[in-house]
């Protein structure tokens, strides 16, 4: 025992979860669960089904602090109306107190940050298995009702992810290899964690190479996002060192051997780099997002050039010496190119980058306070040190609810409605708060000064605050959820113009 834990003890440090962590995510997770899910047992009729479990890595017990923990959300409504039902619940004001930021919130999935934690919650439809899923994992195939193509191949990959979990309670040391495998997968520039995701797909083949799970799980249900590797290029690598894990200090020490050693090895090397001239850490962000929104297509294109494999860094890079204070802001993202059957033709590479960069420039959300440009780069470059990983903490965009969500008024919307009657009148075109003050502050015909906001105190009651010193940024001590608006005043004369319960508006006439 005492040899397993030395092996834990040393992955703890190097970013494994430890146990209390793991607490704070499950405690996290219900929180989130009793806010989004809608259980089919206290359900009245005629409201929506939904249920929410753990999924992928998260289901598993692999995640690490830098993953999204991923779940699904299983209900008997559409999409979009699952995405309303959620905005009802997370506008709420008890809700905002509960400190649950949304990061994203669409058809495709939820992005929910909470206590630290950020959840990726995917959506599917199905009246079936809302109501009665767990029956169903339980019973027999040939036994259970009559489920279209979606619904049976959901149901098979989550039998798959559960043999998987019993196979890891059984034999917990495929915890400890997947995490060994993790460590010096990333640092070799093989996975990562958000740009190339080392997942349990990769688990699943480690635990079938060494004979520890039946080959009848199914591997084509696995979700994992890959670098642009062959798997098969890595596979005798996993299998020789699951074989010489046995938790001692010799395969710690070899652990420490290998981490000192220089990770980047490819023939080729491409440099992305990102300049931000920007102040706000908001755009900047916006701006990470949008690069590492192309960098797929990249890796796509260089892909097929047959005489190469490509390889992404799984992390930003700085040059070094970098701090978190600098500006203005240079990162870097790393492509590596390995020979597979000729000598590099550095002229396929650069028309591909020349296409790249072109239609980065004109993308809509290029900017004039961001330079983005992709180049190859002598491998020199990058060894001796001359890069580090960047360590300076983006702060995310909170999500906006869409224009056709009106909630001025949580308590008076239902399930199957996204606008308000009121006196037989629809009342569908009421302007948000952020508009009013976007419009005070970049409306010359307004005197910002002149104007105070009101807004509730959950300790004081209504209280007022000048406009020129409310915050927007949602990373700020002092900010404010913009739901607590509750009136613009202009003080020359004393006028509400403009009234979130009255519904008021004399700003946009709205």
């Amino acid at each position: 025992m005492a040899q397993a834990d030395a092996l834990k003890n040393y992955l703890e440090q190097s970013g494994m979860p430890t146990a209390e962590w793991w607490g704070r995510a499950h405690a996290a997770f219900d929180t989130l669960s009793r806010l989004l899910a809608q259980n089919a047992d206290k359900c009245r009729p005629g409201q929506p089904r939904i249920t929410i479990r753990p999924d992928g890595n998260f289901a598993c017990g692999l995640s690490t602090p830098d993953d999204e923990l991923e779940c699904i959300a299983i209900g008997s409504v559409r999409k979009d109306l699952f995405v309303e039902i959620s905005w009802q619940h997370l506008l709420q004001s008890e809700v905002i107190d509960m400190g649950i930021k949304p990061l994203e919130v669409t058809g495709k999935r939820l992005l929910l940050e909470k206590s630290g934690f950020t959840f990726g919650i995917r959506y599917f439809e199905s009246l079936e298995l809302a109501r009665s899923l767990p029956v169903i994992l339980q019973t027999p195939e040939q036994l259970r009702p009559s489920l279209t193509a979606k619904e049976e191949s959901l149901v098979e990959s989550l039998e798959d992810l559960q043999l998987l979990m019993d196979q890891i309670v059984k034999l917990p040391r495929l915890r400890l290899i997947y995490h060994v495998c993790r460590l010096l997968s990333f640092h070799s520039g093989l996975y990562g964690s958000k740009l190339a995701c080392f997942d349990s797909h990769i688990l699943r083949n480690i635990a079938c190479m060494v004979g520890q799970v039946p080959l009848e799980v199914r591997l084509g249900h696995s979700q994992c996002r890959h670098a642009g590797i062959d798997y098969s290029s890595v596979a005798p690598w996993i299998i020789s060192l699951t074989r010489t894990i046995n938790g001692d200090e010799q395969t710690v020490q070899y652990l420490k051997d290998a981490l000192k050693q220089t990770p980047w090895s490819f023939d080729s090397c491409v440099l992305v780099s990102l300049q931000f001239y920007g102040s706000s850490r908001l755009d900047g962000s916006d701006m990470i997002s949008f690069v590492e929104s192309k960098l797929p297509s990249l890796l796509k294109a260089l892909g097929k050039l047959s005489e190469y494999r490509t390889n992404l860094w799984p992390t930003r890079l700085v040059d070094a010496g970098f701090t978190n204070l600098d500006n203005p802001y240079e990162g870097y993202y790393l492509l590596g190119l390995t020979e597979l059957e000729k000598p590099v033709d550095t002229n396929d590479i650069q028309g591909i980058l020349d296409e790249w960069n072109e239609k980065v420039r004109k993308d809509s959300r290029h900017s004039s306070f961001m330079t983005v440009s992709a180049a190859q780069t002598p491998k020199e470059r990058i060894q001796g040190n001359k890069l580090q990983n960047d360590t300076r903490i983006w702060p995310r965009r909170l999500a906006q609810p869409d224009p056709k969500f009106q909630f001025a008024n949580e308590k008076n919307m239902t399930p199957n409605s996204s606008q308000r009657v009121i006196n037989g009148t629809a009342e569908g075109k009421f302007r948000p708060a952020m508009d009013v003050l976007n419009r005070l502050i970049h409306d010359p015909a307004f005197d910002l000064d002149d104007y105070v906001v009101g807004y509730l105190d959950r300790h004081s009651g209504i209280m007022e605050k000048a406009a020129r010193e409310w915050v927007t940024e949602s990373t700020d001590d002092q900010w404010i959820p913009q739901s607590r608006i509750q009136h613009f005043k202009r003080e020359s004369d004393g006028n509400i113009v403009w009234d979130r319960a009255r519904r008021r508006d004399l700003i946009f006439r709205s």
